[in-house]
């Protein structure tokens, strides 16, 4: 319960009642969609544990600042699980090809990435 209560402050901290919806949203996208806006959202994301696993109750919580942070510029709702997924699964293929080069080819391995 203490971490539900954690959660609920920060995020009332995040999203202020007086603040109408709209613009809130609208200033998320703004303060990050800049050039700098990325590298600090890049150094958000890091710092809220988004790419590791959570190993304690705070990382829990941290990761769902982030998740709250990316639904808020307007990138992570359900309704764009198929963008997502794609984009995701292009990175992989793009990680995939570079580390084919590494190790010099595909070891007679060949990847299907027509869909």
């Amino acid at each position: 319960m203490r971490i539900l209560e954690a959660y609920r402050e920060l995020k009332q901290k995040l999203l202020p009642d007086e603040e109408p919806v709209d613009t809130i949203y609208q200033d998320y996208f703004l303060c990050f969609s800049s050039a700098p806006g990325k590298k600090v959202l890049s150094h958000l994301l890091t710092d809220l544990h988004f790419f590791d696993e959570a190993l304690s109750d705070q990382e829990v919580i941290e990761q769902n600042i982030a998740r709250r942070i990316l639904h808020n510029i307007g990138a992570f709702h359900v309704e764009q699980i198929d963008n997502i997924t794609g984009m995701l699964i292009k990175i992989a293929e793009n990680n995939q090809k570079k580390q084919e080069l590494k190790v010099g080819g595909n070891n007679g391995i060949n990847y299907q990435t027509n869909f």
